[in-house]
């Protein structure tokens, strides 16, 4: 089974290349892999990429002449893939050396649509041209594996920690690329609805963090998602049961304060 790993950038070129040494890292190395520079400084991509010959014949650059937003930026890239499996690389994520390997095994012998494993988030701060690790802990200690009841709440699966079937695509459609944000749950929520998805209860992915980043665009894209989903349901079924719902919902939190 090979696997095409899309990986977007924006000029982050300390991030860049942590992430390009972490995939040349892993032990299974039938991968290839799309790097979409979105609408970021060409020159910082190139010189990256140049700067590892073992990359030079596995790697394709998309450049951007301007940013297209997660959604976009990962659908271009997605675009590009011809291998069986995908998974997405965010920048500034990492992995186990036996990501890959393991992934791609148990998909090897399963039936299901995607596998996801348990992530561990890593908390760091920049300092210029370098980043210092400040802690870590666990994503969920508590989920036994990510139902589509957890993903119907928030992402409990962030994308460095799932590996799915290019096939999934003619199933259940693309990444929206009017997300500037949240693309990824909703892609997930689409696919958690209609597919199957395994779990490997071991941490093999790591989700970097930084407490300053911006989490506005999330929280935005978050309600515009669930906006558009409670439409379409009014629309086939009525407004009826949300609107007392949610009054029912409004009137119990009032009791409780």
């Amino acid at each position: 089974m090979s696997v095409d790993i899309v990986m977007r950038t924006k000029d982050r070129p300390v991030f860049l290349a942590r992430a390009l040494d972490d995939v040349l890292a892993q032990t299974f190395t039938d991968w290839r892999l799309t790097i979409v520079n979105d609408g970021g400084d060409p020159e910082l991509v190139d010189e990256a990429v140049g700067h590892r010959s073992e990359l030079t014949d596995r790697t394709e650059v998309i450049h951007l002449p301007e940013s297209l937003g997660r959604g976009g930026a990962i659908d271009r890239g997605v675009g590009a893939c011809t291998s069986e499996l995908i998974v997405w690389h965010d920048d500034d994520d990492t992995w186990h050396p036996e990501f890959l390997a393991r992934t791609t095994a148990f998909l090897d012998s399963s039936d299901a649509d995607a596998v996801a494993v348990r992530t561990e988030i890593v908390w760091e701060q920049v300092h210029s041209d370098r980043v210092v690790e400040t802690g870590r802990e666990i994503f969920h200690p508590l989920m036994l594996e990510p139902t589509f009841f957890d993903m119907l709440r928030f992402n409990h699966v962030v994308p460095i920690a799932l590996v799915y079937r290019r096939s999934v695509h003619d199933r259940i459609g693309g990444v929206d690329p009017r997300l500037m944000a949240a693309s990824d749950w909703e892609f997930y929520l689409r696919l958690w609805a209609q597919g199957t998805v395994g779990f490997i209860d071991e941490v093999l992915a790591y989700w970097h963090q930084r407490r300053e980043c911006d989490q506005e665009a999330r929280f935005r894209y978050d309600r515009r998602v669930r906006d558009e989903a409670v439409r379409d349901y009014v629309q086939r079924h009525g407004a009826g049961e949300l609107l007392y719902l949610a009054k029912y919902v409004d009137e119990r939190t009032g009791d409780l304060h």
